[in-house]
């Protein structure tokens, strides 16, 4: 079932209306668990993925059980290792063919959203770890993971959020206002989504295809320029777009997701654009894979840390690239992002160095200096997005191309 179809339209008021019909506890738990049901029906066709997705959930449900029935401080690292191994072999990431045996990857088993699952039964694993995980049962464990309203790209929510909805889904679900905000808003994302990435999604290829043909440099830049600035449009409206359906059809059944864009393309650094850029995937790097690796660090290395830390920063934003995709050039995405968070914190060490904290908060208000920072960061991310089109051979004949025909 497609976000952006009268059919999706259809099946959430129908769970709307049936949804408020009734405020009992039990009700509602079934209703939503049968809309998740349904809704993942219209994805899954194959059988051999309906048993895989089966099978993750029964697996990681019972790797929770175990951790909290029997209490050994091994258990994170090897079911961390078994989830991460997992996505990695079903994902098909190309580096492995370099690595295994040709064919162990020839398998044809696809799982919807299995990166945001995977990265949600990880965090669990380290909350439930460090005591921090709310009760869960196998009910409330498979709505969170299986939820239509995050399923499929995120917000990557967190489970004690999850667990307040869930215990209180009961609860009066705000006002007609508020509904009809909710409403406005999932038909707002589904306009970005069906119509303006659609727009962007065709100029690009337009600009693309144009570009080939062009005759002179004046041409060529043009149409480069175009294909550049558009790409980047459509993955912000495409994205942003899916964010605001599915936040509002949460925001119908009372339900409260964390806000995923924030204007990213008016961030001052790369580091300012991943705050603003797929939060919940920000946040979620930064507390498992940079605070983490930064405090194992910091208590082994505690005079290096402050240098090492910028290795760490590159680390946890080239995954942020690799995890988007398993082909080369989300690793050359990945590559470009973490060169340059690594590079903006670095920068902003060296003005606190010179300037001093008086001088960084004058340097940071001078408007000039806003402006630059922001159109050098926008132009760099639109760099990065070359990439993102599947095929790195592509984007580097598009380059070559372009100084040819310029030079």
């Amino acid at each position: 079932m497609s976000l952006f179809s009268f059919h999706f339209l259809v099946f959430l008021c129908a769970l709307f209306l049936a949804f408020h019909g009734s405020r009992s506890k039990r009700w509602r738990r079934v209703l939503l668990s049968l809309a998740n049901l349904v809704f993942l029906l219209a994805l899954f066709q194959d059988s051999r993925s309906w048993m895989a997705l089966g099978v993750f959930v029964a697996v990681s449900y019972g790797m929770l059980r175990l951790m909290r029935a029997w209490r050994w401080r091994g258990w994170p690292v090897v079911f961390v290792t078994l989830t991460l191994g997992a996505l990695v072999y079903l994902k098909r990431y190309e580096f492995l063919r370099l690595l295994l045996p040709d064919g162990l990857l020839a398998h044809a088993l696809e799982i919807v959203g299995i990166s945001y699952m995977s990265f949600k039964l990880i965090h669990m694993i380290v909350d439930l770890h460090q005591g921090q995980l709310p009760p869960f049962d196998f009910a409330s464990y498979a709505n969170y993971q299986l939820g239509f309203f995050s399923v499929l790209a995120g917000p990557i929510q967190r489970y004690k959020d999850f667990h307040v909805y869930w215990d209180g889904i009961d609860a009066r679900s705000g006002t007609d206002e508020q509904a009809l905000r909710h409403w406005s808003r999932v038909v707002s994302g589904l306009i970005q989504l069906g119509l303006l990435a659609s727009v962007a999604l065709h100029v690009y290829g337009w600009a693309t295809e144009r570009f080939g043909d062009s005759a002179g440099p004046a041409s060529a830049i043009g149409h480069f320029l175009l294909l550049f600035y558009a790409y980047p449009a459509y993955v912000y409206f495409n994205f942003s777009g899916y964010c605001n359906a599915v936040i509002g059809a949460a925001g119908l059944l009372g339900m409260r997701h964390q806000e995923n864009f924030d204007r990213p393309y008016l961030a001052r650094n790369l580091l300012d654009f991943w705050n603003r850029w797929h939060i919940s995937l920000t946040l979620w790097i930064r507390d498992y894979v940079f605070m983490a690796s930064y405090k194992w660090v910091a208590e082994r290395w505690a005079a290096q840390a402050a240098r090492l830390g910028y290795l760490l920063a590159f680390v946890a934003l080239f995954l942020a690239g690799v995890w988007h995709g398993s082909t080369w050039n989300f690793a050359i995405f990945g590559l470009i992002h973490g060169v340059g968070v690594a590079a903006t914190q670095i920068y902003g060490d060296a003005l606190r160095a010179v300037l001093g904290r008086a001088g960084v908060r004058t340097y940071i208000a001078n408007p000039w200096i806003r402006r630059v920072s922001v159109a050098g960061t926008f132009h760099y991310v639109c760099f990065s997005f070359l990439f993102f089109p599947p095929g790195v051979a592509h984007t580097l004949d598009l380059l070559k191309s372009l100084y040819s025909k310029v030079a």
